[in-house]
């Protein structure tokens, strides 16, 4: 039988996460904005979807206008809130 270390033991083992300094250079392009804070509904960005997210007032606040439960904690209902934010910020509601 093939014994394997316990998961903290080989995590322990491996260097810590680390990104490339050249993914954090802004961007040549002036019309794509740079930034450095968590994302929010209140600003969307083109991300990925975030739990912290679901708490913010603005996320119970579109899932009421759709009757949505805000407690449902779902990436499909979380789309749909970031969309209709999106919408909103751009003026188009």
């Amino acid at each position: 039988m093939i014994e394997t270390p316990e998961f903290g033991a080989l995590r322990s083992s491996l260097r810590p996460w680390t990104a490339p300094l050249f993914l954090l250079a802004p961007s040549a392009n002036p019309a794509i904005p740079v930034m450095f804070r968590p994302p929010s509904l209140a600003v969307p960005t083109s991300q990925l979807c975030t739990e912290a997210q679901f708490g913010e007032e603005l996320h119970a606040k579109i899932c009421g206008a759709l009757a949505i439960d805000p407690a449902h904690m779902h990436r499909k209902t979380w789309e749909f809130v970031w969309i209709i934010a999106a919408l909103r910020r751009a003026g188009l509601l």
